[in-house]
């Protein structure tokens, strides 16, 4: 498991979990959504009684439109941070290394772009901390 941020005494931390995908493109191409020219795993948060992977399944037709496959469990985490939006958040995440599979219907969150990019050639790191974490060690997993 990965931590990441420092959690700091007297805060009340809304927790959040949540389950992302590191999706396997050709080449050395990974799937990430660009959000106003910052990027993000694929995912999001769990809601109701959802599992991790139902989570996730639902989150990336949303974002990407697609269905996925050959999902594998790759990372947990635990993140600490000051969200502008939500406040305080404990995020705990479940990270797995995923394809692409069927296109399903046009995403309903339409800021999102999905976008095929080569690590080692990124311009910039993942807007949260966490993400950028995860990333860093699925490119080491690469190079081993």
């Amino acid at each position: 498991m990965l931590y990441i941020g420092e959690k700091k005494e007297n805060i009340t931390y809304q927790e959040r979990k949540c389950a992302y995908a590191i999706l396997q493109g050709k080449e050395d191409k990974v799937g990430l959504i660009e959000v106003r020219d910052e990027y993000f795993l694929i995912g999001g948060g769990i809601e109701n009684n959802e599992d991790e992977i139902e989570a996730l399944k639902r989150e990336t037709i949303e974002e990407a439109g697609y269905s996925i496959k050959e999902i594998k469990k790759f990372e947990e985490v635990e993140a600490y941070y000051l969200d502008k939006e939500r406040g305080y958040l404990k995020v705990v995440a479940t990270i797995y290394i995923a394809e692409l599979d069927e296109y399903i219907k046009n995403p309903i969150e339409l800021d999102h772009k999905l976008i095929w990019i080569s690590l080692k050639e990124r311009k910039k790191e993942m807007f949260r901390k966490y993400q950028e974490a995860v990333v860093q060690e699925y490119q080491r997993t690469l190079t081993k």
